[in-house]
């Protein structure tokens, strides 16, 4: 893709998804599930599998030429919940939970026109990490979709473990990253026992992410499932919801935040089927806009140890990627 017209092109369908994977781009429009040919998405970004949209054969696309159209940078409002983040923290000291999600979000407005400006800086800014998604006045634009696993073979898969955000590498080594990332682990694997007995989990890395650090280890396992209830089985992941989930679903119940957003336009499952191999992305870290509303949320895990204005910190750092990925 060298040219405006064919950014044009694909903006003309109601319905589309550009993605990469391997380092490449590719590009797929709408069809019915009958004219349904190479691969099929389950794109629902409230995290439970309500809406099949099916993808016709994708087409290799490549990033835009032209030079990166710097975009005025939004004045954001951010919305801060700090009542909520005390009622967390309160409910881990009295060890209710060990660990949950704050979120924090920030709200603009972007006209409809700016569509195409937003897709080609961010085909400009092509990353190995990239999933857009538009349908009509929504536009979804991730540039670190999480894996929730990903086919190896018929009947084995590999799951990431990623948790901990820091500036530095050095940082990491703080208690409560080693925490965060041990509480994520111990529920993905608690979820992988549900499904199988046969699996192996990696020593823990640190890796470089977006321009920040991680822990990560990854956990291979077999299974015959077939592939929506290996998502089912899968997602929500303690990454997006806290752990255990239901009970931090009951606890964030009376939180300020879930009440204004039930359904936050964050974490849903997209599953890219390419013959014998699927890869499933989890859409996290990205900025949303839905009828002219533009929204960027960001969690932090909450364990013993988190401080308010850390965690703030790390979201407003979250936040700022993906404005750096798609403002310019």
């Amino acid at each position: 893709m060298n040219n405006n017209k064919e950014v044009d092109k694909f903006l003309a369908s109601n319905t589309g998804l550009i993605y990469s994977d391997r380092g490449n781009l590719y590009y797929a429009e709408v069809l019915n599930e009958a004219e349904s040919q190479e691969f099929i998405s389950f794109f629902d970004i409230f995290g439970s599998l309500k809406k099949k949209i099916y993808l016709g054969k994708r087409e290799s696309i490549k990033a835009v030429a032209a030079t990166k159209k710097t975009i005025s940078r939004p004045i954001i409002k951010p919305q801060i919940f700090e009542e909520d983040f005390h009622s967390i923290c309160k409910s881990i000291e009295k060890k209710f939970i060990i660990k949950a999600l704050w979120y924090n979000s920030y709200k603009t407005y972007f006209n409809k026109s700016q569509f195409q400006d937003l897709i080609k800086n961010a085909l400009n800014s092509f990353s190995s990490h990239l999933l857009i998604f538009w349908d009509g006045d929504f536009l979804s634009i991730t540039n670190t979709p999480e894996v929730l696993f990903e086919q190896k073979a018929p009947n084995n898969f590999t799951t990431d473990c990623i948790a901990a955000t820091a500036l530095v590498a050095d940082e990491l080594k703080n208690d409560k990253f080693i925490r965060e990332h041990r509480n994520v682990e111990t529920n993905l694997l608690k979820k992988i026992k549900m499904i199988t007995n046969e699996y192996q989990i990696s020593q823990k890395k640190i890796i470089s992410y977006s321009n920040y650090f991680h822990y990560k280890s990854d956990i291979s396992f077999n299974s015959s499932m077939s592939l929506d209830k290996l998502i089912s089985s899968l997602a929500p992941t303690s990454a997006i919801f806290g752990d255990p989930t239901e009970r931090v679903k009951e606890i964030c119940g009376s939180l300020e935040y879930y009440q204004e957003n039930p359904s936050p336009l964050y974490g849903g499952p997209v599953l890219i089927n390419q013959g014998d191999t699927t890869k499933a992305l989890i859409n996290i870290r990205n900025l949303t806009v839905n009828m002219g509303v533009a929204q960027i949320i960001t969690g932090c895990g909450i364990v013993r140890g988190s401080t308010y204005s850390s965690e703030l910190n790390e979201s407003r750092l979250k936040m700022e990627s993906v404005l750096e990925f798609v403002c310019g």
